[in-house]
């Protein structure tokens, strides 16, 4: 429990005056731990009484132990310092409120049995002691950590604010550049505790009262200051264009977020130029790389291909990058030139780095591509890399059952229905019914007409079109000796595409008189028609 007295004070002077944090929103959480079972994680939650919003999650097949939602990165930076001293690899990242997530209740707040007094004492001691150990703390290769939390990462933007500076100078300053009194006499202690509980109005009415303070304490005001407006601002698009005119600083490269949110706002009402440039700002100096490679994935959906690939050529050309952000990078461009085919034969370079990347999608893009231009062979492969690399959809499975129904192979499209996640698919039915079209087709070559028109019955059911079942329809109903329903059927055929085929059913369903009633009526291929058939009844006799 003694470990645990710095870490607990360095949390109580910001973390337990957090708003509640909101459903969907982002906020700044620490990250203490990460594994794939949650027992000992549920553990180490248990013995961090007091610190604020603890839970365990789940996040795809890992389980972490986080701690906090903050508003402000350089609140959780101190939270941070304080909470390192037991856990040298936690790190501050950004994480979504997602309270159906937890797999534990969160922790309470601390207990408040000590009084007033000493809770001031301690606090003061603990976050000297917590910011020594932060100083002193060697900082993590991002690499490392990169590849120690790669699985429990959702989306890039996330990564990319986790390697933001979350302790800003002026702010990681003030707690221990202020003395217990200042040289020239005034105890600013009130004043401190005024800021850390968050009571800024009558922070303000006592330096209208008493005067300037220490220009650590104006820095930290400022900064609480900035924050509460950004805060009110996020939902409000025009009240965040306001503040950040007056403040630039607010939307740019140590508040990704806050650039992020301003960008969306300003494509949303068609300012390209204004959004465009926003990010122009981040490259190709912004660092970490992440915060640029994030920027460039967002610039995508809210700009036009020719200014994104401006942004792409300085970053590709100036921007410096680790490992990872070099690899996120190749990764975009790779999918910008896999958006950018769109029709015809793969280029060779793209597929040779579908091949290379293994790429589920690629491969699927591909099939479709190859069974489009009536290449059966090379979309039965495409497809089936897709599935090999990993694609767990059924657009892989529903491709193939396409060839192999294409190729009339109905036994291998049964045998890919059979498949759960085909099965579910709602293009599943337009399978089947091909499969039952292709039942009617051969009971009626069998002469079974009966068990044909059922078939088709079912074909129809599941979408097969009208026009397809339609002529099957009409020579059961001759095979079955219905003639005026046969003849009805073959006319109204003819009538809306005027073929042979439909003028031969239309000749033997109707009797000679009524025939030539129709032949005058219709002509075309049905004159020629009933002309030779009559010719072959004439030498028959």
């Amino acid at each position: 429990m003694k470990r645990l007295i710095p870490l607990l004070a360095a949390l109580g002077a910001t973390a337990v005056h957090a708003d509640a944090p909101r459903q969907g929103r982002d906020y700044y959480a620490v990250q203490l731990l990460s594994s794939t079972r949650p027992e000992s994680l549920l553990v180490a939650q248990a013995a961090l009484t007091g610190v604020p919003h603890t839970r365990v999650e789940r996040r795809g097949d890992y389980y972490v132990l986080r701690a906090g939602y903050w508003s402000d990165p350089a609140e959780a930076g101190r939270a941070l310092a304080g909470l390192r001293a037991r856990y040298p690899q936690a790190f501050v990242r950004v994480a979504v409120y997602r309270p159906e997530a937890a797999v534990a209740p969160q922790s309470q707040s601390q207990s408040q049995s000590q009084s007033q007094s000493q809770s001031q004492s301690q606090s003061g001691n603990s976050i000297a002691q917590a910011n020594l150990l932060h100083r002193q703390q060697k900082p993590q290769n991002a690499s490392v950590r990169q590849r120690g939390n790669g699985a429990d990462i959702e989306y890039t933007e996330q990564a990319a604010l986790r390697r933001a500076p979350v302790v800003p100078a002026t702010a990681a300053a003030a707690p221990e550049a202020r003395p217990a009194v200042p040289a020239r006499g005034r105890d600013e202690r009130p004043l401190w505790a005024l800021l850390h509980a968050g009571r800024l109005d009558e922070f303000d009415a006592r330096i209208r009262q008493d005067g300037q303070p220490s220009q650590a304490l104006r820095n930290e005001r400022q900064r609480l200051g900035d924050q509460a407006a950004l805060q009110a601002a996020l939902d409000d698009p025009a009240a965040l264009e306001r503040l950040v005119a007056a403040r630039p600083a607010l939307a740019g490269c140590e508040r990704p977020d806050v650039l992020w949110r301003l960008a969306e706002s300003r494509a949303a009402r068609g300012d390209t130029a204004g959004t465009l440039a926003l990010y122009r700002q981040l490259f190709p100096g912004c660092q970490p790389a992440h915060v640029r490679i994030a920027s460039l994935q967002k610039a995508q959906t809210q700009l036009d291909a020719a200014d994104v690939d401006s942004l792409i050529e300085v970053e590709a050309s100036k921007g410096l990058r680790d490992p990872a952000s070099d690899a996120e990078f190749a990764t975009l461009r790779y999918q910008r030139r896999l958006a950018a085919w769109t029709s015809g034969d793969v280029p060779a370079g793209l597929a040779n780095e579908i091949h290379q990347r293994s790429d589920p999608a690629g491969a699927v893009r591909a099939g479709w591509a190859a069974f489009n231009a009536g290449n059966d062979a090379a979309a039965q492969l495409w497809f089936t890399q897709a599935i090999a690399s990993g694609d767990a959809s059924s657009e892989s499975l529903y491709g193939l059952a396409s060839v192999a129904q294409r190729q009339g192979r109905n036994d291998a499209v049964v045998a890919l229905l059979a498949e759960p996640a085909l099965a579910a698919d709602p293009r599943s039915d337009t399978l089947l019914g091909q499969l039952a079209f292709a039942r009617a087709r051969d009971a009626s070559a069998d002469k079974r007409y009966q068990d044909s028109q059922a078939a088709l019955a079912q074909a129809r059911a599941l979408g097969v079109p009208a026009e397809q079942c339609a002529p099957l329809a009409a020579w059961n109903l001759y095979g079955l000796g219905d003639l005026p329903a046969a003849a009805e059927a073959f006319e109204a055929l003819y009538r809306a595409g005027g073929d042979t085929a439909s003028a031969e059913g239309l000749v033997l369903s109707l009797p000679p008189a009524a025939l030539r009633a129709k032949v005058r009526e219709l002509g075309g291929p049905l004159r020629e028609i009933a002309d030779a058939s009559a010719t072959r009844r004439m030498l028959g006799r």
